[in-house]
């Protein structure tokens, strides 16, 4: 029920079985969960080459690296997994890295293009659309930032963060009123934030989405249905009647 009880039976499994990917794996999402990197390393490092989990580890192996900034190794394992088999999750965590270089030049531009693969490769997935509009506005292309960041609100409108990003790059483009609205729905929703501001004028940092889990077969989502368009639906009129009963009937 606890991490600090998970970690203490999967460490004494560990000693039982040293070897065994399953407890090894295990123990990665522990370690990984309480911020304990360098143990989570150590064990994902630890997994034999000939399990069955090999794959899974070496892709472990990288979050820990890209978790520790030693982005140079986790770039490198990234791009040998990929070249073994595609995957969303590894074009995704590319793009991860190379967004925690910023304020590197060219950042913001690189892992935009590893976001893009993502979001073709698994298509209509929010996370991968939020990432890809996040860079772009991240590296001040405020256009197609929002044309990705609504795509993703299309698939998930209930995405704080897609709208507290949105609002950012509104606010910087002039557009207050609108910007404002994204801001409010932001603070409705919620976000990574632990508190939002009154106004939001800078893209927030560190708000990218890793995917923890490597799903080999690139699947793309489905197009809404009809039970997810009418919740999408619901939603945006329960915010349309929130805004005409405190007077914002243009809002609405």
């Amino acid at each position: 029920p606890t991490p600090a009880a998970q970690q203490r039976l999967l460490e004494s499994a560990m000693t039982q079985a040293p070897h065994d990917g399953r407890v090894l794996t295990a123990l990665w999402s522990v370690y990984s969960d309480e911020g304990l990197h360098d143990k989570a390393l150590a064990v994902a490092s630890a997994v034999p080459i000939d399990s069955p989990l090999r794959r899974r580890a070496r892709f472990d192996v990288a979050l820990s690296l890209i978790e520790l900034k030693r982005l140079d190794g986790a770039q490198k394992e990234l791009t040998t997994l990929y070249a073994a088999g595609p995957a969303p999750a590894l074009s995704n965590a590319l793009g991860v890295a190379e967004l925690r270089r910023l304020p590197a030049p060219g950042a913001a531009e690189r892992a935009a293009t590893y976001f893009e693969r993502a979001a073709s490769e698994a298509k209509g997935d929010p996370d991968y659309l939020f990432n890809l509009g996040y860079a772009k506005a991240l590296g001040g292309d405020t256009a197609a930032a929002l044309v990705w960041l609504r795509e993703g609100v299309r698939h998930n409108a209930a995405d704080g963060d897609a709208h507290l990003v949105m609002s950012a790059v509104l606010a910087s483009t002039g557009h207050g009123p609108e910007a404002q609205r994204e801001l409010e729905l932001a603070r409705s929703l919620g976000t990574q934030l632990e508190s939002i501001p009154s106004s939001v004028v800078k893209v927030p940092p560190a708000l990218e989405r890793t995917r923890n889990r490597l799903d080999d077969v690139s699947i793309g989502v489905p197009q809404p249905s009809r039970r997810d368009s009418q919740e999408t639906a619901s939603f945006h009129l329960q915010q349309a009647r929130s805004l005409m009963q405190n007077g914002h009937d243009r809002d609405a």
